[in-house]
């Protein structure tokens, strides 16, 4: 039988599919420097390598100090110069409070929509995922920390975290196998969505996508013509030892004096406690009598402004003083004592004339039997006195008065009068009705009605039903009705409890029931505008707990009984003290534009099994510039710039607030750009899903008012197109995408912050986009070029070509000829046939040394290759100083290749012929032998035969 017929005998006879195993990857082991039970959901860790300071995480948070490291929670300090400014409360003004990465998309199987959220509360969890799901202890193991290398971390200088660069985890290598470093400093973590324990956030669903996130960040020093105020503020003395707080921000340095004064609190016999401020160099009395200590007070003062605030922010009692039977002496505690509420006892027989027994407290996420974690006192302090509130709310005193009126069936109902319009705040902003009224009471003086402020109500309803009742009851995963399952503050699963009230000063603030009167027809008329207004939030998220109710309707009481009055009583007297200090003005800096930047870089795996259909990525920022309310962002969709900048002068800031904001350098386009405001943060993930496309979830999903996705579009400096006009607690929220994700998909996304500083807030925004769009300047930098561009061919015998060429020069400049030709060396042991200086070279500036060697001793320093590889080369040598120069770069490879017998390149009919002859007649045997081992079972057999059967005649792989 000829060679042919053999050929078309096997082509018949091989009808059985066959199958390749690739091989497991080698094993390799984690070594653990420190197994102690040390929690690494590391909060601590922050990049400081030029003149701001940003935190960065291992659970998806950025820009917020969650730990309250150094003092409080915002997380973007700028300018920043030293940490010792920043604990001597001289450094302390921060741009940023906080910011995430959120992702989600929809499960292409079952058309779930999933989203994981990285906010106040993070679904990310450390460490990579490793067969599909999360790597177990990585909360507990040092090893998954975020790592913080400087770029004089080498091995000739490591640090701890240069020793160990976690390879195994995914971060980053240059090309000779060593941690790569970028700028002048970096940062790196890995962390994933996929452990449901960590999915909390009101925001998110309770499971996640199954992504791994790689984050790495960094930055670089440079000096420039941009001046900057140094971060040097005025220090304050406190002579006294109480809870005061005095606080002095320079507001125009140009009109400091360098004087000394003092601050004193006192007692006035009609105004209660004040403070004075006197200027003790010059004895003059510059305010007198000043009455503001939540922190707001907005005259200017020799270039600076004191602000003065009792920061405990604090209760010392929950009472009910009256039922329907009328005023109980002594009140009944309305709170639980044995969740640390400041309550001598938790409600008792007396609270109520029917069976009820309600407690104040804060709206919980998951019950008794949903692992709910709102349960204590701190975590009402946490939700309800959130960011300023604890300053809003003051000394004064709080009453909840239910004066609605019940029917024959004993439900409240608003046909028969009392009780309160209320205003569906975070829905739709329709009017409903709530059956009580909400105060503040003055002072300690309950029985003095001449200075209560009736306040607004805001209403969360999660039955979408516009009734104020027990909403939330039940283990949470059995209610269908919107509901949140019953409270957590007790052991049991028997208690529910109401919607969520928001307490709101009206901008009218006057004794008396004008302020509300006029909200309440604006409710009514559906022309009410929080964001337009001003009213101010005290507290937020309230909810009314029916102690063992019930855990399923009917209740044993519905809501309190007519003529119930809830009162929440404050400290009430700011304790005398005084304080001096001396305002310097601040000396200035000049930096560059990379002074005040940070680049950040993620890598998202989908390490799931599921493909996402619109597949979104979004930054999510709360930035609080400087002072929290007077906040504007915008965004530049041409350019995908996105930034904050404030409305005038700033108490933090003063007259020329810098502006802040970020960049999209690479990834999917700017798909969305939303804003939205404090208190209409998403409460389901249906919320956060309607914001990431575009659509304003606070009223519905609906369209933006502008027609696109995007919130304001236009430029604040012209005045041009949409812009912000509604200054307030803001956020901001960019989104990029949508993507299909597959298993395995990679998807990586490349963003730049940078804080622009300017003499008004306008220009400010001016120079923040010059920074984002600027590209740093190409610093000379050693560079080689491998000729052909750069590629091998391994071929039969030889190797082409025998010899080869390297260019070595400078990318600007043309110093190249300051080196020792003689002295290079290609991969550390390869020596030129020739070096030779030529006046230049494409890719190069200036002279560039041409570099002859042999390459077949150069491609035999990696050993055997096969198929097209990636490998490192070097080039090293000395200067005419003696200083010595090693550059690395990467050239592509094509080895050798299995079935490819003869080494043309080609997988054809005579390399079948070849490995049958070697296999049936003696033939001569394949160089080298591996050549012929098709399948990779260290031998050449007729299975090896069909596969390149399969391959030339069938089209297998």
């Amino acid at each position: 039988m000829n060679i042919r017929c053999l050929v078309n005998a096997l082509v018949l006879l091989i009808v059985l599919p066959f199958s390749t195993n690739s091989l497991p990857p080698s094993g390799q082991t984690v070594s653990e420097q420190n197994t102690t039970n040390e929690k690494i959901r590391d909060t601590w860790t922050w990049i400081d390598g030029n003149r701001v300071l940003m935190f960065v995480t291992n659970k998806g948070s950025f820009a917020y100090d969650q730990g309250g490291i150094l003092g409080k929670n915002d997380g973007f300090y700028y300018p920043f110069l030293s940490l010792s400014d920043i604990n001597a409360g001289l450094a302390t003004n921060t741009v940023c409070f906080a910011a995430g990465i959120w992702i989600a998309g929809v499960n292409a199987s079952t058309g779930d929509t999933l989203v994981s959220v990285s906010e106040y509360a993070d679904d990310y969890y450390p460490g990579p995922m490793v067969g599909g799901t999360f790597t177990p202890d990585a909360d507990v193991l040092p090893q998954y920390r975020v790592y913080k290398v400087y770029s004089d971390s080498q091995l000739a200088n490591p640090n701890q975290d240069y020793l160990e660069w976690p390879v195994s985890q995914g971060a980053p290598l240059n090309p000779l196998g060593n941690p790569e470093i970028l700028g002048d400093q970096m940062l790196w973590a890995v962390y994933n969505d996929i452990n449901p324990i960590f999915h909390t956030n009101d925001a998110s669903t309770a499971s996640g996508l199954g992504v791994e996130i790689q984050h790495t960040v960094w930055a670089s020093d440079e000096p420039g013509s941009d001046t900057i105020p140094l971060p040097i503020g005025i220090s304050v003395h406190q002579l006294g030892t109480t809870s005061i707080l005095v606080e002095v921000k320079i507001i125009d340095p140009s009109a400091m004096t360098d004087f000394d004064y003092r601050v004193t609190t006192a007692r006035d016999s009609s105004l209660g406690t004040v403070w004075h401020l006197f200027n003790t160099s010059t004895n003059d009395t510059l305010l007198f009598n000043q009455t503001t200590f939540n922190g707001e007070n907005t005259t200017v003062t020799d270039g600076f402004l004191v602000l003065v605030s009792n920061p405990d922010g604090n209760f010392v009692s929950f009472e009910v003083v009256a039922n329907g039977a009328g005023v109980l002496n002594p009140p009944s505690s309305g709170a639980f004592n044995f969740q640390g509420f400041p309550v001598s006892d938790s409600p008792g027989d007396a609270q109520q004339v029917g069976a009820g027994l309600w407690a104040f407290h804060t709206g919980d996420n998951g019950g008794s039997c949903g692992s709910g974690t709102r349960g204590s006192y701190d975590a009402f302090l946490s939700r309800v006195l959130r960011n300023d509130n604890p300053q809003d709310l003051g000394l004064w005193d709080y009453e909840m008065r239910f004066t609605g009126h019940t029917n024959f069936s004993g439900d409240y109902d608003s046909s028969l009068g009392g009780g309160s319009i209320a205003v569906r705040r975070w829905q739709d902003n329709l009017a409903t009705w709530v059956p009580f009224e909400l105060w503040n009471i003055g002072i300690g003086t309950p029985n003095d009605q001449s200075d209560d402020i009736r306040m607004v109500v805001w209403q969360l309803d999660f039955g979408e039903d516009s009734v104020y009742n027990l909403e939330s009851w039940g283990c949470v995963n059995d209610v269908s009705f919107g509901g949140l399952g019953e409270h957590s503050a007790s052991t049991f699963n028997n208690d529910p409890y109401t919607d969520w009230i928001y307490w709101v000063y009206p901008t009218d603030s006057t004794p008396g029931e004008s302020g509300y009167q006029t909200r309440a027809a604006e409710i009514l008329a559906g022309t009410y505008d929080a964001a337009v207004n001003g009213d101010e939030e005290v507290m937020a998220r309230t909810v009314l707990i029916n102690w063992n109710g019930g855990t399923a309707p009917p209740f044993n009481q519905k809501l309190p009984e007519p003529g119930t009055v809830f009162r929440l009583r404050t400290p009430n007297e700011i304790p005398i003290d005084t304080f001096e200090f001396r305002a310097t003005p601040p000396p200035t800096d000049l930096i560059g534009p990379e002074a005040v930047s940070i680049y950040s870089k993620y890598k998202l795996i989908n390490k799931s099994g599921n493909t996402y259909n619109d597949f979104f990525i979004s930054l999510w920022f709360d930035p609080d510039l400087g002072n929290a309310g007077d906040d504007l962002i915008g965004c530049d969709t041409l350019d995908n710039i996105f930034f904050c900048y404030n409305d005038g002068a700033d108490s933090d800031y003063g007259s020329a607030p810098p502006a802040f904001g970020g960049k999209l350098i690479s990834g999917p386009p700017m798909y969305s750009f939303m804003r939205y405001i404090n208190g209409t943060d998403p409460q389901t993930f249906v919320w956060t899903y309607q914001y990431m496309n575009g659509l304003d979830a606070s009223r519905g999903g609906i369209p933006l008012p502008n027609g696109t996705r995007y919130a304001v579009p236009g430029d604040p400096v012209t005045g041009l197109g949409d812009i912000d006009t509604n200054s307030t607690d803001v956020r901001m929220m960019a989104t990029f995408g949508p993507l299909t994700f597959a298993p395995g998909d990679t998807q990586e996304i490349f963003f730049k912050l940078a804080v622009g500083h300017s003499y008004d807030r306008l220009s400010s925004i001016t120079r923040l986009k010059e920074i984002l769009n600027f590209e740093p300047p190409v610093e000379p930098e050693l560079i080689s070029f491998l000729k052909p561009d750069p590629q091998y061919a391994v071929f039969k015998f030889a190797i082409e070509p025998l010899m080869d060429t390297a260019f070595l020069g400078w990318s600007t400049g043309s110093n190249v000829d300051g080196i020792d030709g003689s002295s290079i060396i290609i991969n550390d042991s390869i020596a030129p046939v020739s070096t030779t200086l030529l006046p230049s070279h494409p890719g190069h500036s200036g002279p560039v040394w041409q570099i002859v060697f042999p390459a077949k001793e150069f491609l035999e320093t990696y050993g055997i290759l096969w198929g097209t590889r990636n490998r490192p080369y070097s080039v090293t040598g000395i200067f005419a100083d003696s200083s010595s120069f090693s550059l690395v770069d990467s050239i592509e490879v094509i080895g050798h290749r299995q079935g490819d017998i003869n080494r043309n390149g080609r997988i054809d009919i005579a390399d079948l012929t070849f490995l049958i002859d070697y296999i049936f007649r003696g033939g001569p045997s394949p160089e080298p032998l591996e050549a012929g081992d098709i399948n990779y079972d260290g031998s050449i057999t007729i299975l090896d035969l069909t596969i390149i059967i399969d391959h030339i005649f069938r089209g297998g792989s």
